[in-house]
């Protein structure tokens, strides 16, 4: 089991007891954040920006 495995996914968030819809997935390859997405997680693609702004990316997809 790997990403982009929907049962990846699916698996760290039973086991972390988190709901999809509050997981938010950080990813360089965009196949991997479009799987996330597909079981109702936030999937951001990480393109090299600078941390901050990826730290302003998540906190705009959940707010």
């Amino acid at each position: 089991m790997r990403k982009p495995d929907h049962c990846f996914y699916k698996h760290v968030l039973k086991e972390t007891s988190t709901a999809s819809s509050e997981a938010i997935f950080i990813d360089d390859k965009k196949e991997n954040t479009l799987a996330t997405q597909e079981v109702g997680m936030t999937g951001l693609l990480f393109d090299g920006t600078k941390a901050d702004e990826v730290r302003g990316k998540a906190a705009d997809s959940i707010a």
